[in-house]
C-alpha cells in the first residue's frame, strides 16, 4: 500500500513539474495575463495588470513568448514556434514554422511549404494541405493551392473554389461580413462577394480591402480614388497616394497649394480636406486619429523622419520633433527620441515621464511594446507600464 501512494505522489510532482504552475495559482483561462522573463536562463512568468504571478514556467530551447491573449501565448523557439497555455504548459510543442494569432478560436499554421489549421487546443483541425491559409473571419478565410487562391470554411472545404491569382481577404481588415472581397487575375484587381460572385471586374492596376464602406483604387493612367460596393466613384481619382479609411478619416496626398509639390493631409469620405496636404511626408501615414489627435512624420535637412501631432482643426500640439508618437489616451501618449529614449508627453507637449526608458540592445524602435493596453519594458523583460508611466507589473527577478 505503502508502494502505492508514494507512486501517487511521484505522479502527482511529475505532473506540476511539466505545468511549471507555481503554488500561486494559475488564474483563469481567460484573465489577461502579461508574459515577464528573467534577465538570464529560460524562467518565464505570467502576472496579472496588478502585479500577481499566475504561473512561473521554463520555456526550452530558448524560447520566447511572442503574444499572450486570451489565455494563449504563441512561443517560438530558433525558427519553430508553438503554444502554451495560461499555466505556461506547452500544448502545441516547436514544430511549426508559423503560427498566426488566434481569431475565431482558430489558427493557421505553416510547416515547411504547407499550411494548416489548429483549434484552441492545439488539435489540428485542417490538416497542412494548402500552400497558404491567412486567417479566419466570419467563418472563411484565404487560402492556397497550386498558386491560386480562392476561399474555405472553418473545415476547410472549398466556399470559393482556387480559381484566382491572389483573394485579399485578412481578418484584421474584414469589418462586416458582406464587405466586399479584394481579387486578381492576372495584372488586375477587382472584388467579389463571400460566394465567389463578381461585384467589380478586374480592371484596376491597384487597389485595397475595403474599410468603412470604400476601397481606394487606381485604373491605368489615372490617379487614386475611392469606390463603393458597386464599383462607382465616390471619391474622384485624384491622389497620388492614400491608405485606408479608419472612422471616417483617411491619410491621402496631393499638390500642395502651390502645385509645385507634394504633401500629405486627411479627407473625409465626402473627399473634402480636413487637414489639406502640407509639409506631411506624401507617402508614409496612417489614418489613426486617438481623442481627435492625428500624429504625422515629416522630412527635414537631415533627411530624418520628423514626428509631430495635430488636431482636426489643423492645431499643431506637437512640433515634428520625435522619432514616433503613440497613440493617446486620456491625453497622454509615449514618445521616443532618435536616440531611442521613450517617455509619456501630454497634449501640451509636457513630459509627464521624462524619456529614460532605452531597450537593452538600443534597438532604434526604442524599448516600450504596447501589449494588451499596458506598455512591456524591453519586451517584458523590466515589467509593464501603464499609459501614465507608472510602473504596474515590475520586474521577474
Amino acid at each position: 500500500m505503502r508502494k502505492f501512494f508514494v507512486t501517487i505522489l511521484a505522479m502527482i510532482l511529475a505532473c506540476l513539474s511539466l505545468a511549471g504552475v507555481s503554488a500561486q495559482g494559475a488564474g483563469e483561462p481567460n484573465q489577461q495575463l502579461y508574459p515577464l522573463r528573467k534577465p538570464t536562463g529560460d524562467q518565464w512568468a505570467l502576472s496579472d495588470r496588478n502585479g500577481k504571478i499566475h504561473a512561473r514556467f521554463t520555456l526550452p530551447n530558448n524560447g520566447t513568448i511572442q503574444e499572450f491573449k486570451d489565455g494563449l501565448g504563441l512561443v517560438r523557439s530558433i525558427r519553430k514556434w508553438g503554444v502554451i497555455d495560461h499555466t505556461g504548459k506547452l500544448i502545441v510543442p516547436y514544430k511549426y514554422t508559423y503560427i498566426s494569432s488566434f481569431s475565431e478560436g482558430l489558427a493557421s499554421f505553416q510547416i515547411g511549404e504547407s499550411s494548416g489549421v489548429i483549434n484552441r487546443a492545439g488539435k489540428e483541425v485542417i490538416p497542412p494541405k494548402f500552400e497558404r491559409i491567412i486567417g479566419f473571419r466570419f467563418g472563411r478565410s484565404a487560402a492556397s493551392v497550386n498558386k491560386k487562391w480562392g476561399l474555405i470554411d472553418t473545415k476547410g472545404n472549398w466556399i470559393v473554389q482556387p480559381t484566382f491569382d491572389y483573394v485579399g481577404y485578412i481578418p484584421e481588415w474584414q469589418q462586416y461580413s458582406n464587405d466586399p472581397i479584394l481579387i486578381k487575375q492576372g495584372p488586375y484587381y477587382g472584388y467579389m462577394d463571400a460566394k465567389g460572385t463578381i461585384l467589380v471586374p478586374p480592371k484596376y492596376v491597384l487597389a485595397r480591402e475595403f474599410s468603412d464602406g470604400l476601397a481606394a483604387v487606381q485604373e491605368k493612367d489615372k490617379q487614386i480614388g475611392f469606390i463603393n460596393s458597386k464599383g462607382e466613384y465616390i471619391i474622384a481619382p485624384i491622389y497620388y497616394f492614400t491608405v485606408p479609411f479608419k472612422n471616417g478619416i483617411a491619410y491621402a496626398s496631393s499638390w500642395k497649394t502651390d502645385g509645385k509639390s507634394l504633401g500629405g493631409g486627411l479627407i473625409n469620405k465626402k473627399g473634402e480636406w480636413i487637414i489639406p496636404p502640407g509639409e506631411f511626408t506624401p507617402f508614409a501615414g496612417s489614418s489613426d486619429v486617438e481623442e481627435g489627435i492625428f500624429s504625422y512624420y515629416t522630412y527635414k535637412e537631415d533627411a530624418s523622419a520628423y514626428a509631430g501631432a495635430v488636431t482636426l482643426t489643423g492645431e499643431v500640439i506637437l512640433e515634428p520633433k520625435y522619432s514616433a508618437i503613440g497613440s493617446f489616451y486620456n491625453g497622454i501618449a509615449m514618445v521616443r527620441l532618435h536616440d531611442g529614449r521613450e517617455g509619456f508627453i501630454n497634449r501640451k507637449g509636457e513630459y509627464l515621464v521624462n524619456p529614460r526608458y532605452f531597450g537593452t540592445y538600443q534597438s532604434p524602435n526604442g524599448s516600450l511594446l504596447d501589449r494588451n493596453g499596458l506598455y512591456a519594458i524591453n519586451w517584458g523583460l523590466d515589467g509593464y507600464l501603464d499609459y501614465t508611466g507608472k510602473l504596474v507589473i515590475p520586474p521577474y527577478r
